[in-house]
């Protein structure tokens, strides 16, 4: 039967190829891999790797986790399956990926995440988001009177009283 393991904290310059040379000596590998992200191409840091016999995956986790590569310690498990639609496990911020971290934008409340980057907040947080930055690039650009807001609405310089 076919084991997954799941390689954490990776180096983010290690290929896949040498993630396959790393656990070889353990016994017959499937498939490696190391995972990219989408927009940037660059390693998020894990990667999971295949073996065909149970016995030497299990041996493969004993032996690896903990391991220094490239100064950082390799978390070496057995890998989980993903929820039903890809999600993954959901953290203590409620969101794909959960943890506190604060990402690139600032963290609302959104969940965070542990991704190299520090991001991790779902992506119905990230539309929702983004239509928010599409909706203010599309209203019309006001006068350079001052907008004060309140119940009145605005006003003008024309409206304010000079006398005191």
């Amino acid at each position: 039967m076919v084991k997954r393991v799941f390689v954490g904290s990776l180096p983010f310059n290690v290929s896949r190829t040498q993630l396959q040379e790393l656990f070889a000596k353990f016994g017959k590998i499937r498939f490696a891999d190391v995972i990219m992200d989408r927009m940037t191409g660059q390693s998020r840091g894990f990667g999971f790797v295949e073996f065909e016999v149970d016995a030497e995956a299990d041996t493969a986790i004993a032996e690896m986790n903990g391991y220094r590569m490239g100064g950082q310690s390799l978390k070496v498990n057995e890998a989980r399956e993903r929820a039903p639609g890809g999600a993954g496990p959901r953290g203590p911020g409620g969101n794909p990926g959960g943890g506190t971290g604060a990402g690139p934008r600032p963290s609302g409340g959104f969940g965070g995440g542990s991704a190299p980057s520090g991001g991790g907040r779902g992506a119905r947080d990230e539309r929702a988001w983004d239509k928010k930055i599409k909706s203010a690039k599309k209203r019309p650009k006001e006068d350079d009177e001052a907008d004060f807001g309140g119940p009145g609405g605005r006003i003008r310089p024309e409206d304010w009283d000079d006398e005191e």
